[in-house]
């Protein structure tokens, strides 16, 4: 079984990417051949990929102003995908929230605007996928905010029990332990 997971920068990717086994990460150079070799062995075993070829789709035009693939070429890559078991976990978030990370932790791949530019882009690209039949999941990330913003904590707080979980810390807890469970039943 295949699994890719797909998304704009600090949507949370890699994040997600670490609770699943076998997480292979490629980078936007690497070609069409190699994505390949990672469907056959897909067949006979559980590959995850963290991004592929569909992130050249989207980032290619706008880091580029070309994808590196032909249409001809992607279309054969989405018809292997839908010869063989996969999933695609598209992981995004509001706009608002990944500027909110971008002014946080910085960014020197992509500037802003072009943050925007390959959020929208995405989401024409997943909707296509879609209607080719691939199996999509959204993962939405919700931040769940520390309410010191990262500075020490105040010892008289440092006095709770137990953490509360927020609602969104509960619904990315649910999401992964259902993707465990399914990763579970492939073995």
């Amino acid at each position: 079984m295949l699994i890719i997971i797909e998304g704009p920068d600090l949507a949370g990717k890699s994040t997600f990417a670490s609770y699943l086994p076998n997480a292979i990460h490629f980078t936007q150079a690497d070609k069409h051949y190699m994505y390949e070799a990672e469907l056959e062995r897909a067949k006979s075993e559980l590959v995850v990929l963290d991004r592929c070829w569909i992130s050249e789709k989207v980032y290619g035009p706008i880091k580029r102003q070309q994808c590196t693939y032909t249409d001809e070429e992607y279309d054969m890559l989405c018809n292997k995908l839908l010869s063989i078991p996969h999933t695609v976990f598209f992981v995004t978030c509001a706009v608002d929230n990944l500027l909110r990370r971008y002014n946080e932790r910085g960014e020197d791949y992509v500037t802003q605007s072009e943050l925007i530019e390959i959020t929208n882009a995405y989401y024409k690209v997943i909707k296509d996928l879609d209607k080719r039949g691939v199996r999509i999941y959204e993962i939405l990330t919700t931040p769940w905010v520390n309410a010191y913003n990262g500075r020490k904590v105040p010892e008289d707080k440092l006095t709770v029990e137990e953490p509360v979980k927020s609602k969104a810390e509960a619904d990315i807890d649910a999401q992964i332990a259902a993707i465990k469970a399914m990763l579970a039943k492939l073995k």
